[in-house]
């Protein structure tokens, strides 16, 4: 199922038409990328008295990590309204798990198909439309990447 998403995804970005200019950004992919970008922002702060062992990577992380938690949190409360409430806890799951493992200390393969699983999940239960599926690929996806690789530098 999630490689017949991604294909998806792919196919929309491959048409001719795929992005009509005058289309406007959903809601939904505008509050993502919202989310992305304060996700990010939290990547400059600094955090200071923590003993910085590193061994298996920057305990730092786990701090940023929190605040992931909280972020996700809120992001999920408006992103879901008026959707099923219920999904909030499985797309949380899949969010959190899209910016590695704060006790393994780790990032890899595994943790942006966790992020393409919420992207599915979001578009199974309507928060993003067909019409959506080319800024999942081409402005969504790209903007996650973005910001997994600055998390990589930073905590590597």
């Amino acid at each position: 199922m999630r490689y017949q998403a991604i294909q998806l995804v792919s196919d929309v970005m491959k048409a001719p038409s795929a992005r009509h200019p005058s289309r406007k950004t959903s809601t939904a992919v505008k509050q993502t990328i919202d989310f992305l970008e304060t996700v990010a922002s939290h990547l400059g702060e600094r955090v200071d008295n923590l003993i910085l062992k590193k061994r298996y990577g920057d305990p730092t992380f786990r701090v940023w990590y929190s605040q992931l938690d909280t972020e996700t949190s809120e992001f999920l409360d408006t992103l879901v309204a008026g959707k099923i409430l219920l999904a909030k806890l499985e797309l949380s799951t899949y969010i959190l798990s899209s910016f590695g493992d704060p006790s393994r200390l780790d990032y890899g393969t595994g943790h942006e198909l966790a992020f393409c699983a919420f992207l599915l999940c979001c578009y199974k239960i309507g928060i993003f439309c067909p019409d959506d599926l080319h800024d999942l690929g081409a402005i969504i996806f790209t903007k996650y990447t973005d910001v997994a690789r600055k998390i990589i530098v930073k905590y590597r």
